[in-house]
């Protein structure tokens, strides 16, 4: 499922990342903090998932994760510890890591781990999809186009919803173009799938 999936593992050992790397994932593997800093700085970055192993470095983890949310950057960001009760954990989660994983667990449940917040960040990305786009059209060109599925015309729309008939041909032309449609019926398909009107 995640094969090809772009991860940043900030790492200064082959382990983990040669792990990923077995399982399907394509790797980018940096031994310093400054070389994955020049590469969030590009404008053709991609990325499904950051790992920083934490344990390693001595380093102020949680200004490293705060540089790395003020590039808005919003891919899943996860430290990799040895020890979940430390408080730098929580301070870490506090300046925007989303989770952690301990580094002495069984490699298969660390790729587990990794496909279930993998999961849940696709789930997430669907939901604002899904949002955005309920969201695209009006409170009145959703009625409009209610209408228009049940079979009304533009007078007919016109007249239940106390509007002209110019008025509702506007609506209708700014209702094609926010769904990159050309006609009513087009449109009516549309919203329908995407559940922005009710069969």
């Amino acid at each position: 499922m995640f094969e090809n999936f772009e991860i940043m593992l900030v790492d200064n050992h082959t382990k983990i990342a040669g792990l990923l790397a077995k399982n399907g994932f394509n790797v980018n593997l940096f031994f310093s903090t400054e070389k994955m800093m020049e590469q969030l700085s590009k404008e053709n970055f991609k990325n499904n998932l950051i790992l920083l192993n934490t344990k390693i470095y001595k380093l102020d983890w949680c200004s490293v994760i705060q540089s790395i949310r003020k590039k808005q950057i919003h891919s899943p960001l996860v430290v990799i510890t040895n020890n979940p009760f430390e408080e730098k954990i929580v301070s870490m989660l506090k300046s925007g890591a989303d989770d952690f994983i301990i580094s002495s667990i069984e490699d298969n449940l660390f790729l587990a781990k990794i496909s279930v917040i993998l999961r849940r960040n696709i789930k997430e990305k669907a939901l604002m999809i899904k949002n955005k786009e309920n969201n695209i059209l009006t409170t009145r060109e959703k009625e409009i186009l209610l209408l228009i599925a049940q079979g009304k015309s533009n007078k007919m729309v016109a007249e239940n919803l106390f509007l002209s008939e110019l008025t509702v041909k506007t609506h209708l032309k700014n209702i094609f173009k926010k769904l990159a449609v050309s006609n009513r019926t087009q449109a009516i398909l549309y919203a329908i799938n995407r559940g922005l009107i009710a069969p």
